[in-house]
């Protein structure tokens, strides 16, 4: 065996033994001083794939087992060498030796890698660059207050509140309910306290860390809480309640939040004594709210300045020649002044279907609701029920403002959208009709002009319980089939007797036709046996 077979042997296994923080290869002068990096022999790879090392926060980011590392060395033939990091957290560089990457985020690795590179190999110009081209994954647990609680095996660039909704089936509980402000990471004998709100509220990155292998996830219920109101920016406009640490002032909470242009700073209305028999009204100062430690159930409330001119506005959107944001006055401003002023209708709107759809009154959280996502697990809730609340989530169908002819009436509030729809010669049809799809809206026509010139129902259509779609950007109404207007959507659903064929009695056949096969087959192999 030659004499670099025997080095390359005795390097592994003084690695596998030690891994010290730094090896050397050989060290002999003229192979790292006066020598250019050595040809590939098989050992470098040319690497294509695209760096991604831009959304990594380097001083974060602690490099572990599975990371992969893209060497590029300026010399003549421009030689790349792709690493990869060990479970024993080292990088085994071909021909020169070996690099403890323990306990050190992305930064100084990338410096430790350089410095070693540039120091073996002779460079005529340009500095050896290094890239993180791979994250590892890894194998963490998150347990408490989740819907999916265990161990799970994530990408290395998430973070702990990505852990903490993917395990909560990608859906983050609402403020209320679960005790962001001290989740609990552990790895080893190491356990540290994370304020995700300060993240969510304050995009304070260090208090939501990327994740480690081995780390466990503590998500607890909130216990302490205070009622939050007033000129104060939230996430969502239904978070009323937040969770509160251990000795936290008055000061500390609200430095999550941002005021409104309308908040009185000055001055902060407190209620406190709240599980006491001789609960207080007050008003305190910053001075004050400094020191004043919050109790459960204290309500705090930033008021508004006194005689406060808001700046109000509203969209328009659609068949108008300005479509745009336009300023309101309220209780002053109709939707004529407003369509006035964004130049008019075009030729194309169909005035007959123009709305207004009142953002005001959709909340994110309603939004977030779909038919996967049931509203209430408690059986004493009927169905219907559920499915009704459902559909109050999904198509937002309240928040529609059918406009006729009050245009000069119609008084707008604040962050109302006005659709100017465009006129449609077409009639939309989906469902259990021979030939679904679009076709000539004719006024006057009923439902089964349009189903005959669709081909007719099919077998399993449910002719009783069709419905009209009308759709307005992201919101919708459900209409009688009588109802039909140019650009809606005619649904005819599958029939009851569809549905109980494909959902009970085709799998009740296909369950007996295999059980009949398989105990035929048994048959006919003990026969020829």
């Amino acid at each position: 065996m030659s004499k670099i077979g025997f080095f390359l042997i005795g390097l592994f296994i003084f690695h596998q033994a030690f891994c010290s923080p730094i090896i050397s290869g050989p060290s002999s002068p003229s192979f790292f001083g006066d020598q250019k990096f050595p040809s590939t022999n098989g050992q470098i790879s040319f690497i294509q794939n695209e760096l991604y090392e831009n959304s990594i926060d380097s001083n974060q980011y602690f490099i572990g087992s599975g990371d992969v590392f893209l060497i590029t060395i300026p010399d003549d033939l421009n030689h790349q060498i792709k690493v990869i990091v060990d479970d024993n957290n080292c990088v085994v560089l071909p021909d020169f030796g070996i690099v403890n990457l323990s306990k050190v985020n992305l930064r100084i690795a990338k410096g430790m890698l350089r410095e070693y590179v540039q120091k073996r190999v002779k460079i005529k110009k340009g500095d050896v660059s290094i890239s993180l081209i791979k994250t590892k994954d890894v194998m963490i647990s998150v347990f408490g207050v989740v819907k999916n609680p265990g161990t799970i095996k994530l990408p290395g660039k998430m973070r702990v509140l990505d852990a903490v909704k993917v395990a909560n089936n990608s859906i983050l509980s609402p403020i209320s309910e679960i005790d962001l402000r001290q989740v609990l990471v552990t790895n080893g004998d190491s356990t540290c306290s994370y304020d995700l709100m300060q993240y969510i509220y304050r995009g304070n990155i260090k208090e939501n860390p990327y994740l480690y292998p081995g780390d466990n996830i503590q998500v607890n219920n909130a216990v302490s809480k205070v009622f939050l109101g007033g000129a104060i920016i939230v996430k969502d406009t239904t978070d009323i309640v937040f969770p509160i640490k251990k000795n936290e002032t008055v000061s500390e909470l609200l430095s999550l939040f941002n005021a409104t242009p309308s908040a009185d700073t000055s001055i902060i209305i407190i209620k406190t004594g709240s599980n006491t028999n001789s609960p207080e009204i007050k008003t305190i100062d910053h001075k004050i709210a400094k020191n004043l430690v919050l109790q459960h159930n204290d309500m705090i409330i930033i008021p508004e300045k006194e005689n406060y001119s808001q700046q109000l506005q509203v969209m328009v959107s659609g068949e108008v020649k300005k479509p745009g944001i336009y300023p309101m006055i309220k209780e002053e401003t109709s939707l004529q002044n407003i369509l006035d002023l964004a130049g008019g209708t075009t030729n194309y709107a169909n005035l007959n279907r123009i709305v207004i759809i009142r953002r005001s009154k959709i909340s994110r959280k309603t939004q977030q609701l779909s038919p996967q996502v049931p509203i209430a697990e408690n059986s004493s809730v009927r169905p219907e029920i559920n499915s009704a609340i459902i559909k109050v989530g999904v198509s937002s169908d309240y928040s529609i403002i059918t406009v006729g002819d009050i245009k000069n009436k119609l008084m707008l509030e604040k962050n109302d959208e006005i659709v100017v729809p465009k006129k449609d010669r077409f009639i939309y049809i989906s469902g259990n009709v021979r030939n679904p799809g679009a076709y000539e809206f004719i006024s006057g026509k009923g439902a089964s002009y349009y189903f005959e010139k669709a081909g007719g129902l099919t077998p399993k259509a449910d002719k009783t319980n069709s419905f009209v779609i009308s759709a307005y950007k992201d919101v919708y109404q459900i209409k009688n089939i009588k109802e039909i207007n140019d650009g809606d959507i005619l649904v005819i659903p599958d029939s009851q007797e569809s549905k109980r064929f494909i959902t009970i009695i085709l799998p009740v056949f296909q369950a007996i036709v295999t059980t009949i096969s398989v105990v035929f087959a048994i048959y006919v192999y003990s026969k020829g046996n």
